[in-house]
């Protein structure tokens, strides 16, 4: 409810828990920490190799979802 609030939704939807169910799992967005282009292209390999790994692991979690985006600290 507060991320619709902060974006000046008239009601809560799939998107705003999508957002809050992000932002616990993963941390907050850091929009300051701003990537060049190659720098957004070796972390996509980066992130890529994980999601790889991971869906060959047998007993790892299902993928969700692949990110470049930075968060946390």
């Amino acid at each position: 409810a507060l991320i619709a609030a902060r974006l000046g939704a008239d009601s809560v939807g799939e998107r705003h828990f999508e957002m809050a169910i992000e932002r616990v799992i993963a941390g907050m967005e850091r929009k300051s920490r701003v990537l060049d282009k190659d720098e957004k292209r070796t972390v996509a390999y980066h992130e890529a190799g994980h999601a790889v790994a991971g869906w060959f692991l047998e007993w790892a979690d299902p993928l969700l979802k692949v990110s470049i985006v930075p968060r946390g600290v």
